[in-house]
């Protein structure tokens, strides 16, 4: 009996990952691509209108705002699982992948690989955070990294050729991390636990269709919504 073919989002997950590595053969060393693999997952801010456009033209980003004083177009990368789960996948350098059409075969790379392409792209006036804030976005990475090392002893461990496809972790494990530097020596015990989190990407609240302040935390539907897309998200101030 023949094997049941895949499903038509794991048929293109190859083309989706080439695309946002900005490059037709497979894996892209530029800043554009490190900035295409990061953005959905942290969104990194303001850049330039010929990076911006590149961007949106062959990638997943999208525009959302324009100074004409500046010509700074503020980029955006709109919560989508798909991409960032990608992403996350490219941050783990045990992940590889194979370009259907190039059969040209690529690998992740470690999450403090990825750290220091944020502090290049950063450092070299590629992107400017909104407001300067770059701490915000560093933390951002922070809190999906100590998820990620999580998502990947469960995928691992119990199915590896998923590749990433839970969300969620424990509450408790996550929390340990977060407040021993990532250091995976401090877990005691990530097993199965009623509380959990699971967001692979931090965006801007920006959802026309929910009040754009600390409310919307008290909205059952919206909680729903970002758990399920895995997202998180930064709200404004007020």
């Amino acid at each position: 009996m023949a094997d049941a073919e895949p499903p038509i989002l794991e048929r293109n997950m190859s083309t989706i990952l080439c695309r946002m590595l900005y490059s037709p053969s497979g894996w892209g060393y530029t800043p554009t691509s490190w900035l295409s693999i990061l953005g959905p997952r942290i969104q990194p801010g303001q850049t330039s209108v010929n990076v911006a456009a590149n961007l949106v033209a062959v990638g997943y980003a999208n525009l959302c705002g324009y100074n004409t004083k500046t010509n700074v177009l503020q980029l955006g990368f709109l919560p989508d699982p798909v991409p960032a789960r990608l992403a996350m996948c490219m941050m783990d350098e045990d992940f590889e992948y194979t370009a259907d059409f190039s059969k040209q075969v690529g690998k992740g790379r470690p999450n403090r690989w990825w750290a220091m392409r944020l502090t290049d792209i950063f450092s070299s006036g590629l992107v400017s955070p909104d407001n300067g804030n770059v701490g915000e976005v560093v933390v951002a990475l922070y809190l999906l990294f100590c998820g990620d090392l999580l998502r990947k002893r469960f995928n691992n461990k119990d199915v590896p050729e998923n590749g990433y496809k839970r969300f969620s972790v424990c509450l408790d494990a996550w929390l340990q991390l977060l407040q021993n530097g990532g250091k995976d020596s401090c877990l005691v015990d990530i097993g199965e636990s009623n509380v959990s989190v699971g967001f692979i990407q931090v965006c801007q609240n920006d959802l026309r269709s929910y009040d754009r302040s600390w409310t919307s935390l008290a909205n059952t539907s919206f909680l729903e919504h970002v758990y399920r897309s895995g997202v998180t998200r930064i709200l404004p101030d007020i």
